[in-house]
């Protein structure tokens, strides 16, 4: 019975995904088109069993495929097992040159009309797909969705987001009219005096990172205030004063 579930379940996602292929706008359809890709440098070779059902590698060379295998792993075994298949997702795609990312989406019962956006991380443009649930079902893709962005974020070179990184975006000064932007897209700018800086920011928690663009070298660090409301120089000299944030 359990094999004739899952079956039935893949078969019916794939029928209402291709037929909105087919069918939908020119957003629906370049979505399915990322979802239903397969890599030219995929090679999956191991085949691996997951409730007594064989599972060809194969059979699991998208996107699309690949999620719906990721709901139905229960032990650390087959969790491991599609954990390898969606790294080696990530690393194909990668190489293919599709820089891409997953964002679980509520819809909360109502009509879906963003699919997808384009954001910028570290000078590079990212493709962020939307994979849509309910109230009741989001947990299902936690697993696909954390595996996958810390597989690419890992190739692309980007930190990983922590609890955190949001919290330093937003502009900042102080009376000697020093200013920092930190931007969305990982991007800073700082003025002290008459020198101006740029380049590309990451975080260790509450402490906040500044490089070059190229980020070969470290131009200043900041540690953020219990308070969220100020940043502190790692020498103490410059602090800085939180005036808007990303909000």
């Amino acid at each position: 019975m359990k094999k004739i579930i899952i079956v039935i379940t893949l078969l019916i996602s794939y029928s209402v995904f291709s037929q909105e292929f087919i069918n939908g706008s020119n957003s629906i359809k370049f979505y399915n088109s990322i979802l239903f890709y397969t890599p030219k440098t995929l090679n999956y070779k191991t085949v691996h069993k997951i409730n007594d059902i064989e599972f060809e590698p194969k059979n699991f060379n998208n996107l699309h495929r690949l999620r719906l295998l990721s709901w139905i792993v229960r032990t650390e075994k087959d969790k491991n097992w599609v954990k390898n298949r969606i790294d080696e997702m990530a690393t194909a795609l990668f190489l293919d040159g599709k820089k891409i990312l997953l964002t679980q989406k509520n819809t909360g019962g109502n009509r879906i009309t963003n699919y997808y956006d384009f954001i910028k991380l570290n000078n590079h443009s990212i493709l962020n797909l939307n994979l849509f649930h309910d109230c009741t079902d989001g947990h299902l893709d936690e697993f696909f969705v954390n595996t996958f962005n810390k597989k690419m974020l890992e190739l692309l070179q980007i930190k990983e987001p922590d609890a955190f990184t949001h919290l330093f975006i937003g502009l900042y000064k102080n009376k000697s009219l020093s200013r920092l932007t930190i931007t969305e897209d990982r991007k800073y700018t700082l003025s002290i005096e008459k020198c101006i800086f740029s380049g590309i920011w990451e975080n260790d928690k509450n402490v906040l990172q500044l490089y070059d663009e190229n980020k070969r070298m470290k131009l200043y660090s900041f540690e953020l205030t219990k308070n969220k409301k100020k940043l502190i120089s790692s020498n103490g000299k410059l602090k800085l004063k939180r005036f808007s944030t990303s909000n």
